[in-house]
């Protein structure tokens, strides 16, 4: 499977992939109760097998009612948190209502379709995977993410047959990972996943969590469909040095192309003066 790594600030990385692996997010704090739980206030770190599942669990969720969005530190809020919720919750249930089974019979070993609905696509948001403190580096994150995801969307299943989309976020980590299962891989390639995670940058190095959950999700949800999809980024300077020091040295860089084109000029003019000054003294001798 392709593997992608993007470091788009000082310390951000974003992630898409869809194989699992490497350093693993340590359980939340001890005493935690069961997942039927609420927690309004949600836990500063989680594992897959403690994360809430959202149509289930909504209440730790941070959700009124059943959803595919799951939010338990309440981390997006970049603006109107309850309205942040509801417009990527509609984003998401679109996603599915809109989109068509998409199982054949070769994924028999998935299972198969029921009901209406296509492809499901789930949100899972963390503050924080909590490490070791050796293990707190750019590779370990990304690692822990993928396995976060990747687990997390077996164990919740919200899937009919490996038809489902994982997309997962932990902000102070700077992380985020897309997992999907074999049928929606088929659609949302790695590669596509890659161009749509980069252009989100955009979003995320303002840290607008919302608006570039939004902007990935819609463009999942157009590939999903089947729809023709522009990739063009977004609008906006964010890579990889601010736009005033691009202009800067810019200009220095023409200022010095100038400078250098006029020395080249001006050597080649003392040496044309100087081989006609010697042609014209032998004539008079």
């Amino acid at each position: 499977m392709l593997r992608h790594l993007c470091c788009f600030s000082a310390s951000l990385l974003l992630v898409s992939a869809q194989i699992g692996g490497g350093a693993r997010p340590v359980t939340g704090p001890p005493g935690r109760p069961g997942i039927g739980t609420p927690q309004p206030n949600g836990w500063g770190t989680y594992t897959p097998a403690t994360f809430p599942n959202s149509l289930t669990d909504f209440t730790a969720c941070q959700m009124p009612g059943e959803s595919l969005m799951c939010d338990p530190n309440a981390i997006l809020t970049d603006g109107d948190l309850t309205a942040n919720h509801a417009m990527l919750d509609h984003v998401l249930d679109s996603i599915r209502s809109s989109t068509q089974c998409a199982c054949t019979s070769e994924d028999e070993n998935f299972g198969q379709c029921e009901g209406e609905g296509g492809f499901t696509v789930s949100l899972a948001l963390v503050d924080k995977i909590e490490l070791d403190a050796n293990q707190d580096n750019k590779v370990d994150r990304m690692q822990a993410a993928s396995k976060f995801a990747n687990n997390l969307r077996v164990l919740q299943d919200h899937g009919q047959c490996d038809d489902d989309v994982t997309i997962f976020l932990s902000r102070k980590d700077d992380v985020m990972w897309t997992a999907t299962g074999k049928v929606a891989e088929r659609y949302l390639t790695p590669e596509l996943i890659n161009a749509i995670t980069l252009n989100a940058e955009n979003y995320f190095v303002k840290g607008e969590y919302t608006n570039g959950l939004n902007y990935t999700l819609t463009k999942y949800g157009q590939i999903l469909r089947g729809e023709q999809v522009d990739l063009t980024p977004p609008g906006g300077w964010y890579w990889p040095f601010p736009l005033w020091a691009v202009i800067v040295i810019g200009i220095v860089c023409t200022l010095v192309a100038i400078a250098l084109i006029g020395l080249a000029v001006w050597g080649c003019t003392r040496c044309c003066c100087a081989d006609k000054a010697e042609y014209t003294m032998g004539t008079r001798m």
